[in-house]
């Protein structure tokens, strides 16, 4: 694929569920509340939506000029992929995306609010109880699950993209380092993902398999159940040797079924791991950590969440003064000029089913 100049999108075809709104998503439909994220190209906003719902969303501003190489390209076209195969299945474990808009320099999609914040955020380098972290394991095994079915890769799993809805249960975010292409015996190579996480053929070998993301599992367990990640070290360095050499120490207050699922997701040869195998995450379900789990019942979302957040005040309330640095500048860049320039990449269209207040459900596409 030749990339040249701005990375641009367009629309194949309009399509709204309310058909008597044909008005286009754009960013005058929000008002923005608070910055929650930001990284290289993109940031991550607390929008409210302006029309009769004033539902609560988070919008990722994508910098449409920052993405003119291939493989940061490729990987916003996965990502816009994975976010509309996950959002028309309504998957319950994986965060959603209901439309998307563009200004002349960002690419905007529109993501329901898991407002409860990350695990990452809840632990605070405390351990889970381990009803907790088998709950938030087993929605994450259903997440990767539905993944792996569809030969995906998601190759970022950490406590920081586990984020908790209003009603405690967990959904998987951020399918920015997802790779398409990944049955049980296919290989990519990029070096990508969460040093901590990664699995040690990610640092040595000069391909991986999916059975990463069952390391990143079995990393992330352990460290809802400790309260820190099993390699930790001073630098990225000691990190990478660590995952290499170091033997993990069990805390004796672990239930054995609990170190035994770490162990067998934790093992450094990617096809002896737990769930690397063609029965992928069968081979989870089956494991006693898990054997109080009703897996229909979860998937169906009829299992209580051991743990309901609760806020005081509402989501406008949570933000941060810190949050906010810059929000004003991004948000005049998103409203200037709303017009998409002609694109170079060009994909079918497709719509979440759920209706959105009055909000037009249109896929922009690369």
């Amino acid at each position: 694929m030749a990339v040249s100049g701005a990375l641009h999108i367009i629309v194949d075809q309009e399509v709204t569920v309310n058909q008597q709104n044909k008005a286009r998503c754009t960013m005058e439909d929000f008002a923005c509340i608070s910055l929650l994220g930001r990284w290289m190209y993109e940031k991550v906003l607390l929008a409210e939506q302006t029309r009769e719902t004033r539902e609560m969303f988070a919008i990722k501003a994508i910098n449409k000029r920052g993405t003119v190489h291939y493989e940061i390209v490729e990987r916003l076209m996965c990502e816009q992929t994975i976010i509309e195969m996950s959002t028309n299945a309504c998957h319950p474990f994986l965060v959603n995306t209901f439309t998307s808009f563009q200004t002349q320099l960002h690419a905007c999609f529109v993501m329901e609010y898991a407002g409860r914040g990350g695990l990452l955020t809840h632990s605070k380098g405390r351990s889970f109880t381990e009803p907790r972290a088998i709950f938030y394991s087993g929605c994450a095994v259903l997440g990767l699950e539905f993944l792996h079915e569809r030969n995906i890769a998601h190759r970022d799993l950490k406590l920081a993209n586990l984020l908790l809805d209003s009603e405690g249960y967990m959904k998987i975010a951020d399918f920015g380092y997802c790779k398409e292409g990944m049955g049980v015996q296919d290989h990519a190579s990029t070096l990508i993902g969460t040093t901590d996480y990664m699995a040690p053929e990610m640092l040595t070998d000069k391909s991986y398999t999916r059975a990463a993301d069952w390391w990143e599992l079995g990393v992330v367990i352990f460290e809802m159940l400790v309260g820190n990640t099993p390699f930790n070290g001073n630098n990225q360095e000691e990190i990478c040797d660590r995952i290499l050499t170091k033997d993990v120490q069990y805390p004796s207050f672990l239930s054995k079924e609990a170190v035994l699922i770490i162990q067998k997701l934790l093992c450094r040869s990617p096809q002896l791991r737990l769930g690397a195998g063609e029965r992928d995450a069968q081979e989870l379900r089956e494991q006693l950590f898990f054997r109080e789990i009703d897996w229909s019942a979860l998937l169906a979302r009829k299992i209580q969440p051991p743990f309901v957040p609760t806020i005081q005040g509402g989501p406008k309330d949570q933000a941060h003064p810190k949050t906010v640095w810059g929000i004003s500048n991004l948000v005049s860049t998103l409203l200037e000029q709303q017009q998409p320039e002609p694109s170079a990449f060009h994909l079918s269209s497709t719509v979440h089913p759920r209706r959105l207040g009055t909000l037009p459900h249109t896929f922009h596409h690369f």
